[in-house]
């Protein structure tokens, strides 16, 4: 069973997303804790599936936790909490290592159960500002959106970026999405099922992550 270890910013924070989960089938708690800085530990004991966590704690942001997650090895998802997909912390810390968000302006019950099983499965979303700046992190351009619509395009797997991380079809699905389409319009316009959109979303989040961890090797070592 999928399991998630909730880091919030307060007591009322974690008791709000518990009650989001209450009577949620298939999602164990693995833990809970307002400190990003001590709960190193209880999340290596408990393994989660998926880290939900705010964007900011009050003893910090993530950055640290998810750098220290790494050089230990572990690999849970991490789903972030943030108040508006235009907070200046949000790009950089999917870049770093989380794999997805929520908007806690979404205050529907489902939005929590929902993605969390969305950050399980390898699904994502993206906003048109993340888009335009995870083009600019792969030094790639935003195509005109009268030209990106055939569905030919989500086939295209020839490389563009200089290091041939990213391929066409990916710098499409970025410029539609910068362009500010949705990705349910996408599937549509491309033939395809709105998972496959979001499986090609989070893709794209964990390209993003490998360029930024082999940019931080390269500053140690210079």
């Amino acid at each position: 069973m999928p399991s998630v270890f909730l880091l919030r910013r307060s007591a009322q924070s974690i008791a709000k997303s518990c009650a989001a989960l209450l009577g949620t089938a298939g999602w164990a708690l693995a833990g809970t804790s307002d400190r990003a800085t001590e709960c190193l530990p209880a999340l290596h004991q408990a393994r989660p599936t998926v880290l939900a966590c705010d964007l900011r704690m009050t003893d910090g942001h993530v950055d640290r936790l998810l750098h220290h997650l790494r050089q230990q090895g572990q690999t849970p998802k991490v789903l972030l909490f943030t108040p508006s997909v235009d907070d200046p912390l949000l790009f950089p810390t999917l870049a770093r290592g989380a794999h997805g968000y929520l908007v806690e302006a979404d205050k529907s019950a489902a939005a929590l159960p929902a993605a969390l099983a969305a950050a399980e499965a390898g699904r994502a979303r993206m906003s048109p500002q993340i888009a335009r700046e995870t083009l600019a992190a792969f030094d790639l351009s935003r195509g005109s959106l009268s030209s990106l619509h055939k569905p030919a395009l989500a086939h295209d797997l020839s490389p563009v970026s200089a290091q041939g991380e990213i391929q066409r079809a990916e710098q499409t699905l970025l410029s539609l999405l910068a362009h500010g389409m949705l990705a349910g319009e996408i599937a549509h316009a491309w033939q395809l099922s709105m998972d496959e959109v979001e499986e090609r979303i989070a893709a794209i989040y964990r390209k993003l992550h490998q360029v930024k961890a082999a940019s931080a090797i390269d500053l140690q070592l210079a």
